[in-house]
């Protein structure tokens, strides 16, 4: 499977809507799913884009397409699309005051980069005043299977290292909304 970023998702939805390009085309280039997340538009539209193309390609985004003017605008183009959870921030009331201090120092909201920062930040901090006395348990506790308490509630570590928020389900666009994956 090969990853697309926004920038060339963009580029090639720009390409296809000029050229024409269809499924077929897409799949030549070997692009089996595309990942959208956080475009300057409605998420949906780019769905809308490439279903009005003809593509069936699957579509993953995160819990930003789930608005009600993104499926009132585009929700019948929208089935089979899938909805991951990401690091969301802002539902506890630690996530709230941090959320809120940082929208009053910088302007704007907290994008999941920095609140997966902050979480990291605090992790290694409370492993380094937890009394660990060698590397081998500092790693232990960064890695613990408990998880941490982080801005959002708990978050932990997966198999392959990244920094994940817990209790989120996916979701898959069906019958006008968006439901548990079955």
């Amino acid at each position: 499977m090969k990853k697309i970023g926004i920038l060339g998702l963009s580029l090639m939805l720009a390409s296809a809507m000029l050229t024409g390009c269809g499924s077929s085309e897409w799949v030549s280039l070997g692009v089996d799913v595309v990942c959208v997340s956080n475009y300057f538009c409605y998420n949906s539209d780019l769905v809308r884009m490439l279903r009005e193309k003809g593509s069936d390609i699957q579509v993953v985004s995160d819990y930003v397409m789930e608005t009600e003017e993104d499926i009132a605008l585009n929700g019948k183009y929208l089935d089979g699309t899938v909805i991951v959870p990401l690091y969301i921030t802002g539902n506890t009331q630690a996530g709230k005051s941090v959320s809120e201090r940082f929208r009053k120092t910088y302007g704007r909201d907290m994008l999941e980069d920095a609140a997966q920062c902050y979480d990291l930040v605090m992790i290694l901090g409370n492993a380094f005043i937890s009394g660990v006395d060698s590397p081998e348990e500092f790693m232990a506790e960064v890695k613990s299977e408990d998880g941490h308490e982080g801005l959002n509630g708990k978050v932990m570590f997966d198999e392959n290292g990244a920094l994940v928020p817990t209790g989120y389900d996916t979701l898959v666009f069906y019958d006008g909304t968006f439901r548990m994956k079955e």
